[in-house]
C-alpha cells in the first residue's frame, strides 16, 4: 500500500483527479528501483493523454553529459525542443530553476552557472537545478526529479525551486531519501513503505 499524505490529512492511493497541475508531489523512500519506477509510475497515471513529459536527474540515463559546457548543454535542449539557440524560453528554465548564466563563475553568489563550465564541475546544487532547467526548455506538463539521494548542502533551496515550478503550471514529481526538507515544500507525500511500493 502506498500512503498519499497532504498537509491536513492523509490519504490512500493516488487519484489522478485529487492531484492539479500546480503542485509538488514528493515520493519518500530510499533510493532504489522501486522509488524510480514509482516516480515514473505517477508521471504517467497524473498526466492525462498527450502531455508532455520532463525528467530531471544528475546521473544514469537521460542525466546530462558530465563533460559538456552548461552553454552546449543548452543549445542542445534548445535544438531538441525546437527553439533556435538563445531562445527566451531557456532564460526562462533558467530563471525559474534559480540560475543564472554568466560568463565567469562567481562564489559569492549561488546559483550563477558559467557557460563554459563542464557540468562536473558544478555544485552538486547547481547541477540538479541545471537538470531541472534543461527539463523545463521543452515545456512539459509533468516535470520528474530524480536526485539520486545525492548529498546536497541546500537541499532546502531545490525544493523551495521545484515549489516554485509548480506554482508556475507544471506537476512536478520529486524524490526524497526522507521528509525532512521535502515535507515542507511539498503539496502532498507519497511515501514508500520499506522501499517499496507494495
Amino acid at each position: 500500500m502506498v500512503t498519499v499524505t497532504g498537509h491536513s490529512a492523509p490519504a490512500h492511493g493516488v487519484a489522478p483527479a485529487a492531484v492539479s497541475a500546480a503542485e509538488l508531489l514528493a515520493v519518500i523512500g530510499p533510493a532504489g528501483p522501486e522509488r524510480t519506477a514509482m516516480l515514473v509510475a505517477l508521471g504517467r497515471g497524473l498526466r492525462p493523454g498527450g502531455r508532455r513529459t520532463g525528467v530531471a536527474r544528475v546521473y544514469g540515463p537521460g542525466a546530462p553529459d558530465p563533460y559538456d559546457r552548461v552553454g552546449e548543454l543548452l543549445d542542445l535542449a534548445a535544438v531538441h525542443a525546437g527553439l533556435r539557440v538563445g531562445a527566451r524560453r531557456i532564460h526562462e528554465a533558467l530563471a525559474a530553476a534559480g540560475l543564472t548564466l554568466a560568463d565567469h563563475p562567481d562564489p559569492e553568489r549561488p546559483g550563477v552557472v558559467p557557460r563554459r563550465a563542464r557540468f562536473e564541475h558544478l555544485g552538486v546544487c547547481d547541477q540538479l537545478l541545471l537538470a531541472v532547467a534543461l527539463a523545463l526548455i521543452p515545456a512539459p506538463d509533468v516535470l520528474l526529479v530524480d536526485p539520486a539521494d545525492l548529498a546536497v548542502p541546500a537541499e532546502g533551496r531545490i525544493w523551495a525551486r521545484l515549489r516554485g515550478v509548480a506554482a508556475a503550471g507544471t506537476l512536478v514529481i520529486a524524490a526524497a531519501p526522507t521528509a525532512d526538507v521535502a515535507g515542507d515544500h511539498a503539496h502532498r507525500t507519497v511515501v514508500l513503505p520499506h522501499g517499496a511500493a507494495v
